[in-house]
């Protein structure tokens, strides 16, 4: 149970910083690499991937009207703790179901691929992950408050 909690949230947090990373400006432009893979294994890896995205793009959405909508409430005088507490919850909850369908989506890619391709493929994912750590967000060019 606890190693299932942990791998919800560690995809929560894979899934967020990838999110913010990339941000729904690039999705329709992301593909998934070509990892050698037979052409019908790929084919299958490139249709998951796509509708992976396409489910993904409402909780994206949601995400960016949970933020601004904290944003609002901060600028806002006297608002009380508990307000905020409350919409960060919504954030959270937000964040925690882009995780499980981050999950659920590594897991549906595994399930397509022999052992060999598992290693290839989540090689590919670490690769990508420590890439993204060294890539600026895609607005740091603007000035911070």
């Amino acid at each position: 149970m606890a190693l299932a909690a942990s791998l919800a949230l560690n995809a929560g947090f894979v899934a967020a910083v990838a999110l913010h990373r990339v941000g729904h400006r690039h999705a329709d432009r992301m593909t998934p690499p070509d990892f050698g893979f037979p052409p019908e294994t790929q084919a299958k890896v490139e249709a998951n991937f796509k509708a992976f995205h396409s489910r993904m793009e409402p909780l994206r959405k949601e995400l960016q009207t949970e933020r601004d909508a904290m944003l609002d409430l901060l600028a806002r005088q006297d608002v009380p703790r508990e307000v905020l507490d409350a919409q960060q919850a919504k954030i959270v909850d937000t964040m925690n179901r882009i995780g499980q369908a981050t999950l659920d989506h590594f897991l549906e890619q595994k399930s397509l691929l022999t052992p060999d391709q598992q290693k290839t493929f989540f090689r590919a994912l670490h690769k990508k992950m420590r890439a993204m750590d060294r890539v600026a967000p895609p607005d740091s060019k603007e000035t911070r408050p």
